[in-house]
């Protein structure tokens, strides 16, 4: 996942895990090829930067090596349609997308530095806050999101992906952040609709 709407040289993704409940309402009682897919899911975004500076730049910047790795937690709630294409008795393809709204529900940023001078290293870390402030994470972000995969009985293997709409950091510069999520999950469907005759 990225923060900012270009991802500029030294910053990479950050790893993170995705935890959560689909629901599957189907819109017909005589099919289930469409339906409705809501859910509750936790989710991991934020970034990592690097940077390391040849011998001069060192030398004049007092700085070897900076790192900052941002760590933002969300409430993401989903609202997608899907579609199942059946692809034998018990499998089906799934294509699922829509609007989604994500409540901050915890974030923090570390800071690496190796000194020049010294060739000690520098630590700290920062626990985010919501607000209107400069430096402040909004409460809410809303973007779309996307699942594509496999239903194979009660497995439920895909790939998804999130792009945030929404401005979520008030920086104290100008500058324009939204988040950017691609992963995998497998789930198991507690309780599958049956096909109607």
């Amino acid at each position: 996942p990225g923060w900012e709407t270009t991802i500029k040289p030294n910053y990479s993704s950050r790893s993170g895990l995705n935890l959560g409940v689909l629901v599957d309402i189907p819109l017909s009682s005589t099919a289930t090829r469409w339906s409705l897919q809501p859910g509750l899911i936790y989710m991991a975004k934020g970034r990592n930067f690097f940077m390391r500076n040849d011998s001069a730049t060192s030398e004049l910047t007092d700085t070897i090596t900076a790192s900052r790795n941002l760590a933002v937690n969300y409430i993401d709630v989903p609202f997608n349609i899907a579609y199942k294409f059946p692809l034998g008795k018990k499998a089906k393809f799934i294509l699922s997308a829509g609007p989604y709204v994500g409540f901050f529900y915890s974030g923090k940023q570390k800071f690496e530095t190796r000194i020049y001078s010294s060739n000690d290293f520098k630590n700290d870390e920062v626990t985010l806050e919501t607000g209107k402030g400069e430096g402040k994470m909004k409460t809410i972000d809303a973007g779309v999101n996307a699942r594509a995969g496999f239903e194979i009985g009660s497995l439920l293997l895909t790939g998804f992906m999130s792009q945030g709409l929404t401005n979520f950091y008030n920086a104290p510069y100008d500058g324009t952040f939204h988040h950017q999520v691609r992963g995998v999950s497998v789930g198991f469907w507690l309780n599958k609709t049956k096909q109607a005759p």
